[in-house]
């Protein structure tokens, strides 16, 4: 930048800031006009200090100081007067050129000091602006560096986990080849000789049937360990050779592979029905594409489609999204996880008071929300994006992100036409929809917790929680969202008040995707967030110390204090007090996890049997009993619940 000289009043100079060439430019012109206007000034001084001094020797006899004497002696000579006269003028012409000499020399004194004034404030300016702009390349410069940093951060996350998912399956395809991997080969090679030759008849009927076998993943390579397999070597197995890995009694849950959803038979959804309000209810026996079906069993049995306009190919449009948001290779946050809190919250509806003060409005929206609750988890929680500083953590200043996330992306599948589940309620309803299901997914956040139960404890204690009005028989509106955020996040958190062998599962997919975490803060050099250190969990002992601390802060007060309004919540208690127990003994070293699991499982299934036959006697829900079996070894399969193993 540069600076311009302009007019301020008359008598000085102002400086405005200019473009650089310009400003430079007419500088230089006016420091040269100063310089012109005092070459002038100073020729114009030689001239007339010559002149004086031409006059002062023509005259300097005749030129005195008692010019009055001499008038006198000259007389009436009239030539003598005239010369006087000449003489006299010449006196006032020389005062004359002095004043002007004077006048010429005050103005070159001006000039001079404003030029030197100008130049000073020139220089000065000049720092100031050169400051700035070194100011400012610095900031620059900073900013684009924490932009680099951000860059590559965000490029680094997505390195770590993009070699995360395909180490293994390059350690699969080096190591070892399966059957149809082979096959595949082979018709491959038969495709690309049929294309070369033009034998389009042959190349297409192959093409369709690499398709097929190709998507239909038919055989993948697995490994089942001997109970005395140490567990470095089964971390080790697990981490080069596997896709997809399940540790008998340690590891994760595979979910499978996210379709659009295929309706399963009428009769097995029918049968599966039956059993959907049960605390037993066994997630692992289902596969993902049946959720759609028994999740219509709900909306059927509360008649949502018909009360509130829900039309069947929305519904379907809807759910597939849903299942297409939810990540497959994150062993907990996963779509199984959000219809196994989908079905908590229905048995919570059906077995409990809690449908006392609820509406079907209340309930169709608390479904909702269960269902959408996880959209799009990418496995990490919310302090490894403040952390980090992801993307989402900067969208949402670090606030329940993603909470936050995941309500967005529910209201933006609302927002299409064939996804709408609300399109046909008023306008109203849609805005006090959009709200609520915003307020009932943050109630899911950890750091909500003690404020979504002690606020249902504070009115409980008052004594008029549930309270309905006397004319619309209805409870107010804030007991009924204290009680859909409370079932909402209870659901959230249920699996430990689930049979031992159900809850242990989903306990060590918890743990496992924490460890991944772990892992990825380690790499990037961020802090471990807790319980995310996969090294503070190398056995069943451990990881049963995590369990119990657990339950006994963060468990079982909540459904204590649930117990404390809503009926129908013992066997919820009964079930926590066993797991804990169980635990206890496995911490103790007592009995080992293999042990503990088996009587477990056994017990519950008895449980199971004798509730049922008790509920099918009254020809009510059975409180009690599973989708499937509960027994043995955990009733669960522990393999992926695709296929046979290879």
């Amino acid at each position: 930048m540069s600076f311009d000289l302009k007019p301020r009043d008359g008598s000085g100079m102002s400086l405005a800031v200019v473009g650089e060439e310009g400003g430079q430019q007419e500088t230089a012109e006016r420091l040269a006009m100063f310089a012109r206007r005092k070459k002038a000034l100073s020729k114009k001084l030689s001239q007339l200090q010559s002149q004086l001094e031409n006059i002062h020797s023509e005259e300097v006899g005749i030129i005195g100081d008692d010019m009055d004497s001499l008038v006198k002696e000259l007389g009436d000579d009239v030539d003598l007067k005239e010369i006087l006269d000449s003489i006299v003028l010449g006196r006032d012409e020389i005062k004359g050129i002095e004043g002007s000499i004077e006048e010429i020399t005050a103005q070159a004194v001006v000039l001079e000091k404003e030029g030197a004034d100008f130049k000073a404030r020139y220089a000065s300016e000049r720092r100031v602006t050169n400051k700035m702009e070194l100011l400012l390349a610095s900031q620059k410069n900073e900013l684009q560096q924490e932009q680099s940093t951000i860059r590559d951060l965000l490029a680094r996350i997505k390195e770590v986990r993009t070699a995360k998912r395909s180490e293994t399956e390059e350690g699969i395809s080096q190591a070892l080849e399966t059957p149809m991997q082979a096959a595949c080969a082979t018709i491959v090679d038969l495709l690309t000789s049929a294309e070369e030759k033009g034998e389009i008849g042959v190349a297409m009927p192959l093409s369709k049937v690499l398709k097929q076998i190709s998507a239909a993943n038919l055989y993948t390579s697995r490994f089942r360990f001997d109970d005395d397999t140490d567990d470095d070597t089964r971390k080790w197995i697990a981490e080069t050779f596997m896709t997809s890995f399940e540790k008998i009694g340690a590891g994760a849950s595979t979910a499978s592979t996210p379709s659009e959803p295929r309706p399963a038979s009428p009769k097995a959804i029918q049968s599966a029905a039956k059993d959907l309000p049960q605390l037993y209810f066994n997630q692992f026996s289902h596969k993902d594409d049946e959720f759609v079906g028994l999740i219509k069993a709900m909306f059927e049995d509360f008649g949502i489609f018909a009360e509130f306009g829900v039309e069947l190919p929305v519904f379907n449009g809807f759910m597939h999204a849903m299942q297409e948001s939810y990540k497959s290779e994150n062993p907990y946050h996963n779509y199984r996880h959000a219809f196994d809190v989908t079905q908590m919250s229905y048995y919570f509806v059906k077995q409990t008071s809690a449908a006392s003060i609820l509406t079907n409005w209340d309930i169709f929206l608390l479904i909702i929300c269960c269902i959408a609750h996880d959209l799009d988890h990418n496995g990490y929680n919310n302090l490894f994006h403040i952390n980090s500083q992801s993307p989402l953590a900067m969208i949402y200043n670090d606030a329940s992100v993603m909470e936050n996330h995941h309500s967005s992306l529910l209201l933006k599948v609302l927002g299409r036409s064939e996804t709408n589940l609300l399109a046909n309620v008023d306008e109203k309803q849609k805005m006090e929809a959009k709200q609520k299901m915003v307020q009932i997914i943050l109630s899911t956040d950890m750091s909500s917790h003690f404020d979504v139960t002690n606020k249902f404890k504070l009115k409980v204690d008052s004594g008029v929680f549930g309270e309905k009005d006397a004319e619309t028989g209805v409870a107010s509106e804030e007991d009924r969202t204290i009680l859909q955020n409370l079932l909402m996040h209870a659901s959230d958190l249920s699996n430990a008040a689930r049979p031992f062998p159900i809850a242990r599962r989903w306990a060590y997919d918890i743990i496992e995707e924490f460890s991944a975490q772990g892992d990825l803060e380690a790499e990037l050099q961020l802090p471990i967030s807790p319980m995310c250190l996969r090294s503070d969990f190398p056995d069943d002992v451990t990881k049963a110390k995590m369990q119990l601390g657990f339950l006994d802060f963060v468990v079982a007060p909540m459904f204590k204090g649930m117990a404390a309004w809503m009926t129908g919540m013992q066997m919820c208690l009964d079930n926590l007090a066993a797991n804990r127990a169980i635990y206890a003994s496995i911490k103790d070293e007592e009995v080992s996890l293999e042990e503990a699991e088996a009587k477990a499982g056994a017990e519950a299934e008895a449980r199971a049997e004798a509730a049922r036959a008790v509920a099918e006697g009254a020809g009510l829900p059975a409180e009690g009993g599973g989708g499937a079996a509960v027994g043995g070894a955990a009733g669960i399969d522990e393999d992926d619940d695709d296929g046979d193993d290879v």
